[in-house]
């Protein structure tokens, strides 16, 4: 089994409490103070900015100042999500696409695939995780295209299986030999864009040692195409050969996708005609001096990205999932300047105070949006509790049973 450094879900508790990433400053003296709350401005609006005004250059080694995070959530909508014998969701369920319309949300570990539209509606579900020429024993990443209603499912076994939404298989294309893809995006209309792991022992005719970024076609798996960028060496995280960073190297929120690749100094966004616009320079080099300075997107919310630093040394002693170091920033797109991340908090002036957790983890949604899950006895326990206020969310809750499928919560910011 591969052992993984991942990066930390960070996981936000909304009206009621919340988890603060940084709960306190140091001050000069180097104690430890609390921030009151009181003290940390609400942002209330998101201007949808997808890059800075202009190329920032970021000193790795240079103290930044503490930005706190405080971000008012505008909209609420809850989705009791429909339930019989054989649609149900258990524990391991993540959304991995939200439009307007759809809401596609799997089980990694039993190979299900659900899509709901947003009255809770299933219109299609299926899991055909078999080791037939039809099925797949693992669903490595997927991609929903709402357009023509089909979803790619990558594989292990250097396959993609395309199914229609109530699960019809389509056809099934196999990537270049010798090429390990890890990440797929929905491109546009004919193409996925296809990454894989940075490894140091990549094969040498492996299609992204020289081409990191392929373009597939969605109905041959065909390379028709790859991005305008080359990387000279390889770098990945320690570990003998075996660790990888399953931070991103590919980031898709609404129509921004964002290009941060361990292997790279520079940080780009892929414009509207496919081209790299470059937004982010960082010194030093991750090819200089040891121990390597990796500086990745991890997420993106509204007019900020959230991004991470990690030193590529092992620290002694460490506990397992904690062996480096890492120090998360955030860059604010409409003035280009860059922070340490503070506290980071959601906000919000519901009647309704319900507490549920928001996973910030990336996947193919609409901007500025962000989505929880709560299960439906605890939905119900709320009402007896006093907590639920609005007639909307009353009304909701009145249809459940404790056996329910989750509600999915669907929050614009």
């Amino acid at each position: 089994m591969k052992k993984v450094f991942s990066k930390i879900q960070a996981v936000v508790f909304v009206c009621g409490c919340s988890l603060i990433m940084s709960c306190v400053h140091r001050s000069a003296n180097n104690s430890l103070v609390p921030v009151p709350w009181d003290s940390v401005p609400l942002i209330q609006e998101q201007k949808g900015y997808s890059l800075p005004p202009s190329l920032v250059v970021v000193d790795l080694e240079k103290d930044f100042p503490t930005l706190n995070l405080k971000i008012e959530l505008k909209d609420f909508k809850y989705v009791p999500l429909e339930t019989t014998p054989k649609l149900h969701l258990d524990k391991d369920r993540t959304v991995k696409y939200l439009s307007d319309k759809y809401c596609v949300i799997i089980n990694r570990e039993r190979g299900d695939v659900f899509v709901f539209n947003l009255d809770g509606k299933c219109v299609g579900n299926f899991n055909h995780q078999d080791p037939g020429p039809y099925g797949y024993r693992y669903i490595a990443d997927i991609v929903v295209d709402e357009d023509a209603e089909e979803i790619f499912i990558l594989t292990f076994n250097r396959s993609i299986l395309v199914y229609t939404f109530s699960g019809k298989y389509q056809r099934k294309f196999y990537y270049p030999e010798g090429t390990q893809i890890n990440k797929i995006i929905n491109f546009n209309n004919t193409a996925l864009l296809a990454s894989g792991y940075p490894q140091h022992n990549m094969s040498e005719n492996s299609l992204l040692k020289k081409t990191p970024y392929i373009l597939l076609s969605k109905q041959t798996g065909e390379v028709i195409g790859s991005l305008n960028v080359r990387y000279p060496e390889r770098q990945a995280i320690l570990g003998g050969g075996d660790w990888y960073t399953t931070t991103p190297n590919m980031l898709k929120n609404g129509k921004d996708i964002y290009i941060s690749n361990t292997s790279s100094d520079t940080l780009y966004h892929i414009e509207q005609d496919g081209k790299l616009k470059p937004f982010l320079v960082r010194t030093p080099s991750v090819f200089g001096k040891k121990p390597q300075m990796f500086f990745q997107i991890t997420d993106k919310l509204g007019s900020y990205l959230l991004l991470e630093k990690t030193v590529n040394e092992i620290v002694p002693g460490a506990a397992k999932g904690q062996e480096f170091r890492h120090e998360r920033y955030v860059l604010d797109l409409e003035t280009g300047d860059m922070y340490k991340l503070g506290i980071m908090k959601f906000s919000d002036k519901s009647e309704d105070k319900v507490s549920f957790a928001i996973d910030l983890v990336p996947y193919d949604l609409a901007a500025n949006t962000v989505t929880a899950f709560v299960d439906a006895d605890e939905l119900m326990d709320e009402l007896k509790n006093g907590n639920v206020k609005s007639d909307e969310l009353k009304k909701v809750i009145s249809a459940l049973h404790e056996e329910d499928n989750p509600v999915l919560v669907i929050i614009k910011f």
